[in-house]
């Protein structure tokens, strides 16, 4: 994000782009391990994205 001339970061996306770029890291080279925790920040993304489109509608109709 930024304001005015400063880049702020918020802590829970990087630490999010953090896992996932591990994840990945590791899930290419056939880490079951790493493979399934991928597989669950992806099905978390969703969710969040999911859970963020219905609040702009609930806001879009009371207005």
């Amino acid at each position: 994000m930024k304001l005015q001339s400063r880049f702020y970061v918020v802590l829970e996306e990087a630490e999010a782009f953090i896992w996932r770029e591990t994840a990945k890291s590791y899930a290419i080279k056939g880490n079951i391990y790493w493979q399934r925790i991928l597989q669950r920040l992806d099905w978390e993304e969703k969710e969040r994205e999911n859970a963020y489109t219905k609040a702009l509608k609930r806001l879009e109709e009371g207005i």
